[in-house]
């Protein structure tokens, strides 16, 4: 079940650098909380979205497991600040907010347990795989006797 927070919970969290934001939260209804603006577009070149800190562009056409995972990813980079492009490290920490955002990590752990594949466990998720590898790289690996390879199939 997603959480709903009403617009004083964002604002709290948005305050305290969004670190107390914890998924799985809805990304449409987090977009619209905050103002911000979703536009669906053709002519981003070679990403699947993009921010200028006020307003999203997420590429249409995209399968809805991506879609979601892209604005997940673009709404951490406003909650982060970003107002333009970004180093790998703003990419890091735009990645670990999307995921958990997206992830509750019981349901990670709980989940990983019955999935052969990262692509499976995204789909029982409804993320990417690549957000789902963040999420497992966030909570897998600070916990004992667990590693965060599953097999891309």
């Amino acid at each position: 079940m997603l959480k709903r927070f009403n617009e004083e919970e964002w604002r709290n969290a948005l305050e305290a650098g969004a670190k107390n934001l914890q998924g799985p939260v809805d990304p449409y209804l987090l977009a619209e909380t905050i103002g911000t603006p979703v536009s669906y577009t053709r002519d981003l070149t070679g990403a699947l979205g993009a921010t200028d800190g006020r307003h999203i562009w997420i590429r249409s056409g995209l399968r809805p497991s991506v879609e979601k995972s892209t604005l997940a990813h673009e709404l951490a980079h406003i909650l982060l600040g970003h107002t333009s492009c970004q180093d790998a490290r703003g990419e890091l920490r735009a990645n670990r907010l999307a995921a958990r955002l997206l992830l509750d990590p019981d349901a990670v752990s709980r989940e990983r347990e019955h999935c052969s594949s990262l692509s499976e466990l995204a789909d029982i998720l409804g993320t990417d795989a690549d957000l789902t590898s963040w999420g497992l790289d966030e909570w897998m690996t600070s916990r004992p006797g667990r590693g965060n390879r599953m097999p891309h199939k």
